[in-house]
């Protein structure tokens, strides 16, 4: 696209346009007064409309050659570890990291093995959740004050997100009596 609007610009410059006018005339392909004065001036200095070479070293490591080995190898196996694909393609593990997250966009992630809750454990979880809603409705004396608290707001969100919170609430012991 750019090397189409250069060459536009040049070929109406050696027609004899003016900067101006060359203007007018592409201002509809979003093409700045600024872009215009900076081709003609290149093709002046230099007699063509490629770009001038860049600084700086250039990638040795993640190149597009290897960007394309991995979208292959982790389309075919999509759980393939990171550090498993560097080894075997001799890259720095950070290296293809930064590859597969900022190259090509993935978020790698690790599963993780949790209990399977078949239905008669969720029966169970459910009458006990009730029972604890019954323990702790309005008006029942309970000494779980502070658990109240995150309780009654726990409630407003329903029984679904309840059941977690009431399960992992903690037994509290007594306080021992001092004596003096």
């Amino acid at each position: 696209m750019a090397e189409k609007i250069r060459s536009k610009i040049i070929a109406h410059s050696e027609i004899g346009s003016s900067k101006k006018e060359i203007f007018q005339k592409l201002k509809n392909g979003k093409v700045s007064p600024k872009l215009i004065y900076r081709t003609i001036k290149r093709y002046k200095d230099t007699g063509s409309l490629n770009d001038k070479p860049r600084s700086g070293r250039p990638r040795s490591v993640r190149t597009p050659a290897l960007k394309n080995k991995v979208r292959c190898r982790i389309s075919r196996n999509p759980r393939r570890s990171i550090r498993k694909m560097a080894r075997e393609l001799s890259v720095n593990h950070e290296t293809m990291r930064k590859l597969v997250v900022e190259d090509l966009g993935l978020k790698s992630f690790k599963r993780k093995k949790v209990h399977h809750h078949n239905p008669s454990i969720r029966t169970k979880k459910l009458a006990r959740s009730k029972a604890l809603l019954q323990r702790f409705a309005p008006g029942a004396k309970t000494r779980y004050s502070s658990q109240m608290r995150k309780f009654s707001r726990l409630k407003r969100l329903g029984t679904d997100k309840m059941i977690g919170f009431l399960l992992s609430v903690p037994q509290q012991s007594q306080k021992p009596e001092i004596h003096r």
